[in-house]
C-alpha cells in the first residue's frame, strides 16, 4: 500500500504542474521533481498515520504546502486561491474533529495577529501570504504546534539564508521566499510537533 500512496502522490504532482501551468501561463520550476516530492511525502505520512482521517486530511494540507513552495520559490507569492483551498479544509478537518469554535478562533488568531503587526512593522518584507499560511496552520495544527511549525520555519530560513548568501545565490536585501521553509516546518510540526513540545517542557 505504501508504493500506492507514492504513485498517488506522484500522479497528484503532475495535476499541480498542470494547474500551475494554467494559473501562471508558464511552466513550473518543479515540473521534474515536484511529483516525486509529492510522491515521497505522501508515502511518508502514510508510513506514519495508516488508513486514518488525520492522516489523510494531512495528506491534502501538506500536498498543497508543497505546491505553494514551489510557486513561492518561482513567483513569490502564495496564492489566495490554494490558502482559501487550506482553510476550508483545515475547518472540515476541526469540525469532524469536534473542535469548539472558540478553540479555532485562538489558533487561527494566536499566531496571524503578532505576524500581520510583524508585517506591518517590517514594510511587507513579512509577506501577507506567510501570515496566512500561519492563520491557517493555526487552525490545523492547533495554535502550539504552528508555534513549533514557525520556529523550524525561522530556523531553515535563517540557516539556509546564510549559506546561500555565503556561496552567492542570494544577496543581502533580495527577499528570500518564506513559503518553503514555513512549509518544511508545518510538516514537521504535524508529525513530530507533540513530541517536540514534550521534549522542550520536560528538557
Amino acid at each position: 500500500m505504501i508504493y500506492v500512496m507514492f504513485a498517488i502522490g506522484v500522479g497528484t504532482g503532475f495535476f499541480w504542474n498542470r494547474w500551475i501551468k494554467k494559473f501562471f501561463e508558464q511552466e513550473s520550476i518543479g515540473r521534474q521533481w515536484l511529483p516525486m516530492v509529492q510522491g515521497v511525502g505522501m508515502m511518508w505520512i502514510y508510513a506514519q498515520y495508516g488508513k486514518t482521517f488525520e492522516g489523510a486530511m494531512l495528506l491534502i494540507f501538506l500536498s498543497i504546502c508543497i505546491t505553494l513552495s514551489v510557486i513561492d520559490i518561482q513567483w513569490h507569492i502564495l496564492p489566495n486561491q490554494l490558502l482559501g483551498m487550506l482553510f476550508i479544509a483545515s475547518i472540515l478537518y476541526k469540525g469532524v474533529l469536534g473542535t469548539s469554535w472558540i478553540q479555532i478562533s485562538v489558533d487561527f488568531l494566536a499566531l496571524s495577529i503578532p505576524l500581520f503587526l510583524l508585517h506591518v512593522i517590517s514594510g511587507g518584507k513579512l509577506g501577507m501570504g506567510d501570515v496566512k499560511l500561519m492563520a491557517v496552520a493555526g487552525v490545523f495544527l492547533g495554535w502550539e504546534k504552528a508555534m513549533v511549525a514557525l520556529l523550524l520555519g525561522s530556523v531553515f530560513a535563517g540557516g539556509i539564508g546564510l549559506i546561500f548568501m555565503g556561496i552567492g545565490i542570494w544577496r543581502r536585501g533580495e527577499r528570500i521566499p518564506f513559503g518553503p521553509f514555513l512549509s518544511s516546518g508545518i510538516f514537521i510540526a504535524a508529525l513530530y510537533g507533540e513530541a517536540i513540545i514534550q521534549w522542550y517542557l520536560i528538557g
